[in-house]
């Protein structure tokens, strides 16, 4: 069944396939936009999503941006590698272990993130603008909710214990 051709503008109680369907279709067309709003910064959506996260953290390892990204490691250092050609990010040595990198943004890079943010921010815009104050309240708590069920530690907290 193609979702594209679901009214679900008017539905509730979607069943759980359509449901499903739905939020696919959502998440697809987000990320169309978002991709659509960096690609004037030469940009993908992961390159930008990195420079963010570094944005707000400062320096990170290439595990930690993987994981905190949920990207695969070779993608992560695929994507790391050409902002590090592009002089977007560098990368150090940590001070205490010297076995790992750490990865900051360049003055170029925090430039660069500023411009991402913007975009970020536009879109944030457009899907607040499509919602009442309370609809975002409700429609946050619900995303919460179901990231928390997906989360390994949120499944955990619901898996009874072999104790009993």
């Amino acid at each position: 069944m193609d979702i594209s051709t679901i009214d679900i503008s008017m539905k509730k109680n979607l069943p759980d396939v359509q449901l499903l369907e739905a939020f696919g279709r959502l998440r697809r067309t987000l990320n169309l936009y978002y991709t659509q709003a960096v690609k004037p910064l030469g940009l993908g959506v992961k390159q930008s999503a990195f420079l963010r996260l570094l944005a707000g953290e400062g320096k990170v390892s290439l595990a930690e941006l993987s994981r905190a990204t949920l990207t695969d490691p070779a993608a992560t250092t695929r994507a790391v590698n050409l902002l590090l050609k592009r002089g977007l990010v560098r990368q150090a040595e940590h001070p205490t272990d010297k076995r790992r990198w750490e990865l900051a943004l360049t003055p170029q890079g925090q430039k660069q993130a500023e411009r991402v943010q913007k975009a970020y921010g536009e879109v944030a815009r457009r899907v607040s603008q499509a919602l009442t104050p309370s609809e975002r309240d409700e429609f946050g708590g619900i995303l919460l909710k179901l990231i928390d069920a997906f989360s390994p530690e949120g499944r955990k907290k619901k898996e009874p214990s072999v104790n009993g």
